[in-house]
């Protein structure tokens, strides 16, 4: 009525129009009061409302006369209990236009009432709250029945998308059963990565044409995005004019047209850090007052979002079992199944078998730290990809351990392949340094040198082995000349010669600073020192300490001066004084060989002996 009288009163002024508001209901059988909503800084949310105007019958009911309420804002008057449910009624009345209908019980009267709280057409800011009290029970009732019904189609889509039933069709039914509550032409779920949308499910009412491919594996940005931009009111947002849509900038208006969506409701679905993971929506729906749908709409945003994050988690747990977290390889467990799964269906078709690892991995993450290590292991398994991916499964099967079964093919077509990468040297950068390491490749083939996947893997097992024993840096495919004992040799490494061979080892670089990189524990008592760490706080890490600069000078150009004859191969002897750390001065001999090494460039290895008689 209120709408209708500015309708034939377009002139008025806003003064006028509210004259007009309460002559209108001066009279009126029902309470009434109107509002003028006070909002937020920002402007999104109500915060409060303050009475403008009520009418004889809503002083009557208040038990308060009308000077009462000059002073009176909504939330003073009513109490903050109810004031956040109504702060977003008041919104919602005064800003967006709809007409909220409800019941609240008047603990005064001992009875319930009906109030609508509408807008005022073309009056932003103002609306009207009106109620009336319910004279019988039958308006309980039929909210009983409502809520009764409303809560009877939750618990069946809970129970269709708990059932185990595929997550598709278990997500399929419960949109189905979501079409006849909405009265739509279609309900869909959207899932995203925020990058594309990655799944799409729809349902459509009979007749009506899917709308899935509009949007499916679109980029993000271009499609959902610009929802993110339109606030939710009570967990959801609308348009019940599409067009209203077409004034935001980055909306595809041309796929809304294709699609003739006019009116619009989604819910966005956040996952467990609150960040949106898909929507829950309708379009061309009607209002149905069989169902409660304000309930409905908030225990679906609970019910989907469940569902999405369970099946997300579902997916990682078994990406997470098959494969491994730092390279994205398969682990294992994940490539000997793809391993066996693929030779149970092809029993005779010909495969390679490469294992392969870094050489002197554990000197790398010694060196530079495990986090340059695992930049090593990243890199590598690029280059697997790389090389082998096409037409294999690649695996990291240990700690820098890789294995790679290539198939259909022959150990003479592959020779070529793993030469070229085993015959590389492995460059990476990491925060604008260096870093260069090797590897050792290992092959056998399938079915002519072992039919059997565990056999087949100690044989490339064995291959790589064989060439760790002459130098590493290198490949060999499998052979019976291959000597399986000599595997042997490999279990004494640096630590168990150098700290029990009886005598002092040491390694330092060539460069003029002479930085020492090792040291046994024999070398550090010739220097009377108490371990390695006090070792290297007495010499400060490097030669100098022990020797003048003098010294030092002579002791370089000594040893360079030897090596330089080739006879000598790069050995050089030199009789040297040292001051120990309790200020003992020894004669010594140093036999040092130069090297160049992959990681420090020229290094001296030094075996020194004390007591030597000159």
């Amino acid at each position: 009525f209120i709408n209708k009288f500015f309708e034939a009163n377009d002139q008025t002024t806003d003064s006028d129009a509210l004259d007009q508001i309460i002559s209108f209901y001066q009279s009126s059988p029902f309470a009434m009061c109107v509002f003028k909503t006070i909002m937020g800084d920002k402007r999104e949310t109500a915060l409060d409302a303050r009475f403008v105007y009520v009418n004889d019958r809503f002083c009557q009911w208040a038990n308060k006369d009308n000077s009462f309420f000059k002073s009176q804002t909504f939330n003073h008057f009513f109490g903050l209990t109810i004031a956040p449910y109504w702060n977003k009624n008041l919104y919602l009345a005064s800003y967006m236009s709809d007409t909220i209908t409800g019941r609240f019980y008047d603990q005064h009267n001992k009875r319930w009432i009906s109030y609508s709280l509408s807008p005022i057409k073309d009056k932003k800011g103002y609306c009207i709250l009106s109620f009336f009290v319910i004279e019988n029970d039958s308006d309980e009732y039929k909210e009983l029945e409502k809520k009764l019904r409303s809560n009877t189609v939750l618990l069946k889509i809970t129970r269709l998308i708990s059932s185990n039933n595929n997550f598709t069709g278990s997500i399929t039914e419960a949109l189905s059963a979501l079409l006849p509550v909405f009265q739509c032409d279609r309900v869909f779920l959207l899932e995203t990565d925020r990058v594309t949308v990655q799944e799409n499910y729809e349902v459509c009412r009979p007749g009506v044409p899917s709308n899935r491919h509009i949007i499916h594996n679109k980029p993000y940005d271009k499609t959902l995005k610009v929802w993110e931009s339109i606030p939710a009111i009570n967990g959801y947002f609308k348009f019940d004019n599409i067009e209203d849509l077409y004034s935001i900038p980055g909306v595809d208006i041309e796929g809304f047209k294709e699609s003739r969506i006019e009116h619009l409701l989604a819910i966005p679905l956040y996952d467990v850090e609150n960040k949106i993971m898909g929507y829950l929506g309708v379009d061309n729906y009607h209002a149905n007052d069989l169902y409660d749908l304000n309930l409905m709409l908030n225990s679906l945003s609970y019910t989907f979002r469940a569902k999405l994050i369970i099946s997300d988690n579902i997916v990682r747990l078994h990406q997470l079992s098959f494969h491994d977290a730092l390279t994205g390889l398969y682990n294992r467990f994940g490539y000997f199944t793809r391993v066996k799964e693929f030779i149970d269906k092809n029993k005779n078709v010909p495969c390679v078998e490469v294992l392969l690892d870094i050489d002197d991995f554990k000197f790398i993450n010694d060196l530079y730290g495990h986090l340059i290590g695992d930049q090593a292991l990243i890199h590598l398994s690029k280059m697997i990809k790389e090389i082998y991916g096409y037409n294999a499964i690649c695996g990291r099967t240990g700690g820098d351990e890789f294995a790679v079964f290539i198939m259909n093919t022959t150990s003479e077509e592959v020779i070529p392949l793993v030469k070229e990468f085993a015959m590389k040297d492995m460059t990476f950068q990491y925060k604008d340094k260096s870093y260069t390491f090797t590897t050792s490749q290992g092959f056998a083939e399938y079915p002519k040198q072992s039919e059997e996947i565990t056999k087949l893997t100690s044989l490339a097992d064995a291959a790589l082995y064989s060439v760790k024993l002459k130098g590493k840096h290198g490949f060999e495919q499998f052979s019976d000349d291959i000597n399986l004992k000599n595997r042997s040799q490999l279990g004494f490494n640096l630590n168990d010669i150098a700290f029990n061979l009886p005598t002092a080892l040491f390694v330092y670089s060539a460069n003029d600073d002479g930085k020492i990189l090792f040291a046994n524990q024999i070398l550090v008592n010739i220097f009377e020192c108490d371990n390695f760490e006090d070792f290297m706080v007495f010499t400060n890490g490097n030669l100098r300490k022990v020797l003048s600069d003098e010294q030092f000078k002579n002791f370089s150009s000594n040893i360079r001066s030897q090596i330089a004859i080739k006879e000598n191969n790069n050995i050089a002897r030199i009789k040297q004084s040292i001051i120990t750390k309790k200020g003992n001065k020894k004669e010594i001999l140093i036999i040092a060989h130069l090297v160049n090494n992959v990681h420090h460039g020229e290094i001296f290895y030094g075996v020194m002996t004390e007591n030597y008689k000159f």
